[in-house]
This record gives C-alpha cells, structure tokens and sequence, in this order.
C-alpha cells in the first residue's frame, strides 16, 4: 500500500442557496451534508467558507458514480428536472470534523448548556455546525436523558464530515505526469516540519517527506478551557493546536542555562507535559570531559533510562538512575513525566549547572 494523498490542511465550507424568503441556508435539509472541501479560505458563488481544519482523520473512503439533476427553469419559475447526469468512477474523500448539529455555551448562571438552532433561522443566525466541540466521554454510554452523568456528549449529534470528489481517471493522470510543487507542511502536535513535492492539481504525493536535520514534534500547547472545566466539574485542559483534552495538570521540564561544549535537547519544541508522558532527552557533548545529567521533580529524583543501542559505558553503568553519566558524544534518554515541573543540571569537571 502507498500513500498518494495526505490532508494535512483543509479549507472547509458549506454550500448555501437561498429559500423562499430569500435568505442564505445550507442546500439540504441535515446541515452536515452541506459540508465540502474547498480550494482555497475564499467564498466562491456557492459555497461560504467556514474554517481551516488540520490533520482531521479521514471519516470515509468511497469510489463510486456520482449523480447529478439536469433541471431547468419553466416560465413560472418552477424548477423541472429534465434528466440525470452520471460521472463516472468517482473518488469520494470525507474529512472527519466535529462540527455538530448542537452547540454548548454557558447560560446567564455561567453553567455550560447545549443548544440547537431555531428551524427557521438563517444561517448567518446559526450557531451550529460552526464551532468543532471537544472533550469527548467515551465512557458515557447511555441515553442522554436517563443520567445525571456530566459531559453527556450531547454537543457530538449528527457531527459533519467535510467531503470533496475527485476523477478517478484525471487523479491517475495528475500521478503519473501532472505539475508538482514543493510543499511545506508545519510541525505538529506528535509530527516534525517536513517539505514534500505535490501535485499542483490534487495535491498528490510524488516524493518522500525530507526532514531538516534536527526537526522536532511541537508537542501539545496545554491551556485550560472554561467550558469543559464548568461541564465536566474538574480542570479540563485543551491542547491549542490537536484539541486532546485531557484532567490531568501540564507541568514543564526547564533545561539549565547554556553549557559549554554540552546541548541539551527535549523531544518537543515545548517544554510542557501531562503525567505519565514520556520525555525524550538528548545530550550532546564536544570532547572528553565525561557528562553527568541529573533530573529532579522537587526534591525527588526523576529516573532516566539511556535509550541508545550502544551498551552503556563503565562510567554510566556505575551511575544510579536519576544520574546519568555519559562519555559519548550524543546519548539519548527518556524518563516518565511525574506530576510536576522538572528541573534538569548538568555537572561537567565538578561543576553542577
């Protein structure tokens, strides 16, 4: 299997025409059907741009004919269908959103409360399907009126993939000879930045993922949410950038000031973490001088394990856990994230920094 298409970024919109009294609502009578996939942030003639969505999970994969209306206008303003027009072998592609029929906002009392639109709203009056909801209970499995249970997932009915069809025949074409360009997709939460040449026309992947030497994930970007913290009873904190929700408190992991002849590199180009992450360490040392880096969570020692293939040296066999003594030129460490800040030294020539 090989990979010929990959939706980091996603322009999404929703199609609209106008109803008996003229105002704009979305073409189909469930609202999540209306969703598509978009070239650009731009509004076209039909479709109003709504957001930009990143490395959403694909909802669908489907390659079938596609079915058209071939209508026109009588004298009197009725719309006859005349035929029906069929494509032939068409890929279709759902992007998974949660942009849901229901929306949850905090009432006067400051309590979180999930509404639905009034039927009879236009869309520019509409609240939902516009704003992705987040903090999913998985564990809530009953229905949503025989509970008490908080953060029922009542804010996650009917949510809305964003769909877009593509030529079977043209994207085989555009593969095998069409237009590329080098494109640069951004680091992300568990991703490094990478460049990867594309097709101009489907964005169709054409060469490997290159990596700048050094590239690093950028980790998640914990911030406390009100809403979800009011809806569930505890601190919830939403990371900015993947919206993983998670209860448990981000903490940091500070590096000492500059060493010289040793870096210091975490796994992430941020320093905050939950409890029981993983966090990679690297240490890189110029000369001979040997290199012990120690982990402290307070006053509590915070245990590293050398994760390079190489057998450990005499030095750092002798060293306990929470010290780790290196004489190579780059070793590479992990340990469990407490529930803590962590403050890592480095002592070289019996020096501590």
């Amino acid at each position: 299997m090989e990979e010929v298409k990959e939706y980091n970024t996603v322009y999404g919109g929703i199609k609209l025409t106008k109803d008996k009294d003229g105002n704009m609502v979305p073409d189909t009578h469930f609202t999540g059907m209306s969703m598509v996939i978009m070239d650009s942030a731009q509004d076209t003639d039909s479709v109003k741009y709504l957001a930009t969505f990143k490395n959403h999970p694909l909802a669908g994969l489907t390659l079938r004919d596609s079915y058209s209306f071939d209508t026109t206008q009588t004298e009197q303003g009725q719309t006859v269908i005349k035929g029906i027009n069929t494509t032939k072998d068409q890929l279709i592609v759902s992007v998974g959103t949660n942009l849901s029929n229901t929306y949850k906002e905090l009432d006067s009392d400051g309590k979180p409360v999930v509404k639905t639109d009034d039927a009879s709203a236009s869309y520019a009056e509409r609240k939902s399907y516009k704003t992705e909801s987040w903090n999913y209970n998985p564990a809530y499995n009953q229905n949503m009126s025989s509970s008490d249970e908080k953060n029922k997932n009542e804010e996650f009915m009917w949510c809305a993939n964003l769909v877009e069809s593509m030529d079977m025949k043209s994207m085989v074409s555009d593969l095998s000879s069409g237009a590329t360009t080098n494109v640069s997709v951004e680091a992300w939460c568990d991703t490094p930045a990478y460049t990867q040449d594309r097709t101009t026309k489907y964005g169709l992947t054409k060469g490997k993922k290159v990596y700048a030497d050094g590239a690093l994930p950028k980790g998640h970007t914990w911030k406390l949410n009100e809403l979800e913290t009011k809806s569930v009873g505890n601190n919830v904190y939403l990371c900015d950038d993947c919206h993983t929700a998670t209860e448990s408190t981000p903490h940091t992991v500070t590096l000492p000031d500059p060493v010289e002849g040793v870096t210091l590199t975490l796994g992430t180009t941020s320093n905050t973490y939950i409890k029981d992450d993983t966090v990679t360490l690297t240490v890189e040392k110029e000369g001979t001088d040997i290199v012990t880096v120690t982990a402290k969570s307070g006053d509590t020692d915070v245990a590293l394990t050398e994760v390079q293939e190489a057998a450990q040296d005499e030095a750092a066999a002798q060293a306990t856990p929470e010290q780790a003594t290196t004489e190579k030129a780059k070793t590479v460490y992990t340990f469990t994230m407490p529930d803590g800040d962590v403050d890592i030294s480095v002592t070289k020539n019996a020096k501590t920094y």
